[in-house]
C-alpha cells in the first residue's frame, strides 16, 4: 500500500529542490489548475479504443491525472495535512450522501 502522507512529504521535497518558483499553497493551487486543463486536454485527445493498448495519447492522460495528485499531495505536504485521514472522512461523507445524511 501507498503512504500518501509519505509521499506529500517526497513531493513538497522535489518541488522545493527544484527551484522554479515558490512552492506556496496558492502557487501549488493555481500549477493544479494548469494541470487538470492538460488532462482535460489530453482526455479530449484519447482515442478509448485504443486506452486499453495504452496509446501514447492514454499514457499522457494518465501522466497529466499523476502530475494533478502530486499537485494535491505538495498541498497536503505544505500545510501538513493527513491526506490519507482527508481521504478517508471524504470517503464516508461521499457514502452517507448515498443514503441522504449529512
Amino acid at each position: 500500500m501507498i503512504d500518501l502522507n509519505k509521499m506529500s512529504l517526497q513531493a513538497l521535497e522535489i518541488a522545493n529542490a527544484r527551484n522554479i518558483e515558490p512552492v506556496t499553497v496558492m502557487n501549488m493551487i493555481k500549477h493544479c489548475a494548469g494541470e487538470v486543463v492538460e488532462a482535460s486536454e489530453s482526455y479530449s485527445k484519447t482515442d478509448f479504443q485504443d486506452k486499453f493498448l495504452l496509446s501514447e495519447k492514454y499514457k499522457d492522460f494518465i501522466s497529466e491525472m499523476s502530475d494533478v495528485i502530486m499537485c494535491i499531495l505538495i498541498v497536503a505536504g505544505l500545510e501538513e495535512i493527513d491526506i490519507e485521514q482527508a481521504l478517508r472522512n471524504c470517503l464516508k461523507k461521499n457514502k452517507a450522501r448515498i443514503k441522504g445524511e449529512k
